[in-house]
């Protein structure tokens, strides 16, 4: 009999999103990451086209589940759930999808290849935001300097959102909670970076994300 490994694909929106949902899992759960391709979708509006990128490997390799892990912003659960189920319509690979309220169901692909779908929405306490929001509530070291420098940025006028947004978490990793020494020694604070993403359980409070350990859980199993 063949043996077959659990191949779970997760797609998250951007680096930063794929930096710390390596963290969390490594952190709860290190025997799984080994199984897991996390996907950068380089944006929301990327997602069709990441479904696509990723057939070849869905339809070959044994693929149990696929993860889709995106940000609320400012729209409703029942927009989100309207778009992802829009979006895998899309793709022609899939010939049934579709989430309700438990934002978990079961795929047919190619008509014959089940797979399970788990959906999950990145939401600050207020339901709105994305992983920034999310990371703000959960910190556990004061983020002054970020706070500082941010309101500057903030005062020249010319700063998009997802620009303060970027900056503020790149100051917060540098300046809020390295010192000197570590900082003379790396140029990047990136959640892209192995040594920033295995000190971020001691810099944000892994458990107050309660309902994301428990998507992983679920996705993971």
């Amino acid at each position: 009999m063949q043996h077959y490994v659990e191949n779970k694909i997760l797609f998250v929106e951007g680096k930063n999103d794929k930096g710390f949902v390596k963290a969390f899992i490594n952190h709860y759960f290190p025997d799984k990451i080994q199984f897991v391709k996390i996907v950068d979708m380089q944006g929301i509006s990327n997602f069709p086209l990441s479904l696509k990128s990723e057939s070849t490997d869905i339809i070959n390799k044994y693929i149990s589940a696929l993860g889709v892990m995106i940000d609320i912003d400012n729209s409703t659960t029942t927009e989100k759930i309207e778009f992802v189920n829009s979006t895998f319509k899309k793709v022609t690979l899939f010939n049934a999808c579709t989430f309700n309220d438990s934002l978990q169901t079961e795929l047919l692909i190619n008509t014959i290849k089940k797979c399970n779908v788990y959906l999950y929405f990145v939401k600050a306490s207020n339901g709105k935001g994305e992983l920034i929001d999310v990371l703000k509530e959960t910190n556990l070291t004061e983020f002054n300097v970020a706070n500082c420098v941010v309101n500057c940025f903030n005062k020249k006028g010319d700063t998009t959102p997802k620009e303060v947004s970027d900056d503020w978490l790149h100051i917060y990793l540098k300046w809020d909670n390295c010192n000197y020494n570590e900082r003379r020694n790396s140029d990047n604070f990136s959640l892209e970076k192995v040594e920033t993403q295995n000190k971020l359980h001691n810099i944000f409070d892994f458990s107050k994300l309660g309902d994301l350990k428990l998507f992983l859980n679920n996705f993971l199993a």
